[in-house]
């Protein structure tokens, strides 16, 4: 079987395309018959190991920022590659398909539309608006990570209740423990030896950003502390408004700013973090997993899905209100036994999300052909 994988993001940060690529790699690993063909839309991106022969990486360029070549490389160019390549499905990181393949194709949702409406660019806002229904009754798999994200599709599309699968996300392994000379070494280089809150987020209108710096303002003032906030980017762009901001931000000088370079630095600022804050208006369980993981304590954003699948072991503000954030963080903050527990409860309850558990639930989606 050959199982395409298409990579693109219409906009960054609309789904996790780090986990995403890391789980069909691993697939492509576990399951050597099937030949896995990721498509991108950039030379050499996302990189991909060497060693696998069943996978193989096709570009198909396009840079554009319209809507109208969006759909011509969907519905065209797409479809024409998929047919030389001989496919037999292809996956969607996104809520957006081809409307013209006759492949079975599967797409990946995280977020209901409506949800989704409040940071998308306006472009690809409209883009979605305008298309999902089509997109949905196309698909031949909704693939979701929750109970309540399908219930509320089946109530929108009740068509579509046969097709939507729940698939639970997991942690990306850690590749080991970090000991206590390797945190401090991590705080040093990126925190000038502080301890540190983290965020990890691209930086757009979902980031939630400057609620973030209120939050962390807020703290400051009240704590008198020489605590740092990390904030780990994929792209630093230097007209982004965001980082402009910082530029007069009281505490600027307490505030790193840091590009994301590879899986490693990203490992490395979670093992040493004090806790990681993320008030963003998007979801994104693998990643708050992967914290818990390496034993930071998590404030999240409060959403369905995020407590559908985590459930107590986290702490949720409120995304509106960055009053609610700075309290969760004076809380871990001035409570060492507090925070103690919830890492200890948040690590036990990140075990039961594994690869193996997704992967076969995964598996069980293909056709009879497939799955061997």
């Amino acid at each position: 079987m050959v199982i395409a994988v298409n990579t693109r993001l219409l906009q960054e940060g609309s789904a996790n395309i780090t986990w995403y690529v890391h789980f069909f790699v691993q697939w492509a690993a576990a399951q050597p018959q099937h030949q896995f063909v990721f498509i991108t839309h950039q030379p050499n991106q996302p990189q991909l190991p060497p060693n696998l022969p069943n996978l193989q990486l096709q570009v198909l360029p396009q840079q554009s920022r319209r809507p109208l070549l969006w759909k011509w490389w969907y519905n065209y160019k797409l479809p024409a590659l998929l047919r030389s390549i001989k496919a037999d499905i292809v996956f969607h990181p996104d809520m957006v398909c081809s409307l013209r393949t006759k492949l079975p194709q599967g797409i990946f949702i995280n977020t209901t539309p409506h949800e989704a409406q409040a940071w998308l660019e306006k472009n690809y806002s409209h883009y979605i608006q305008a298309n999902t229904y089509r997109f949905i009754q196309k698909a031949a798999l909704l693939i979701v990570p929750v109970s309540n994200l399908q219930k509320d599709i089946t109530k929108s599309h009740p068509a579509t209740a046969s097709k939507i699968v729940i698939v639970p996300p997991y942690p990306i392994p850690a590749t080991g423990a970090a000991t206590w000379e390797q945190r401090q070494e991590t705080k040093e280089r990126y925190a000038a030896g502080k301890e540190y809150f983290l965020f990890i987020s691209p930086l757009h209108n979902g980031s939630n950003f400057i609620h973030l710096l209120k939050a962390f303002s807020f703290f400051k003032k009240r704590q008198k502390s020489n605590m740092q906030l990390v904030i780990l980017a994929p792209q630093l762009p230097p007209k982004n408004k965001f980082i402009t901001s910082l530029q007069t931000y009281k505490y600027r000088h307490d505030v790193q700013l840091l590009q994301h370079k590879d899986a490693n630095m990203q490992q490395h600022l979670l093992s040493a973090a004090y806790a990681m804050v993320q008030p963003t208006l998007y979801d994104d369980a693998p990643l708050l997993l992967q914290a818990m993981q390496c034993g930071v304590p998590v404030i999240a954003a409060e959403n369905a899905t995020v407590k559908e699948l985590l459930e107590d072991t986290v702490l949720y503000c409120d995304k509106t209100n960055f009053n609610s954030t700075a309290q969760l963080m004076m809380h871990l903050y001035k409570d060492e036994t507090a925070r103690t527990m919830l890492i200890e409860a948040a690590r036990k309850h990140s075990s039961a999300f594994t690869l193996d558990t997704t992967l076969s639930t995964m598996v069980n989606t293909l056709p009879a052909s497939g799955k061997k």
